[in-house]
């Protein structure tokens, strides 16, 4: 199956060969890339807060409905005369 895209021999990846890496040559280059890596991880960092957020808040909707169907299975149990 893989030899029906390379074959020997064959360039089949000329275009990402031919893309170069980019090397920061200056002071400034190489602090604007430590910039931009360090704001991403600041960003992901307030992503996992924000998702840690969310469960918190869906875990205590759940357990507030929990704590209401638990109340109301108690109404009707006296209503209808169980114990």
């Amino acid at each position: 199956m893989g030899s029906k895209w390379i074959k020997g021999g064959e360039a089949a990846w000329s275009a990402i060969k031919g893309v170069l890496p980019e090397v920061n040559r200056t002071k400034t280059g190489t602090a604007i890339g430590k910039l931009k890596v360090e704001s991403h991880k600041l960003k992901m960092k307030g992503a996992k807060v924000k998702q840690t957020i969310f469960e918190i808040q869906q875990k205590k909707k759940k357990l507030a409905e929990e704590l209401k169907h638990k109340k109301n299975e108690k109404i009707v149990k006296k209503f209808i005369g169980e114990k």
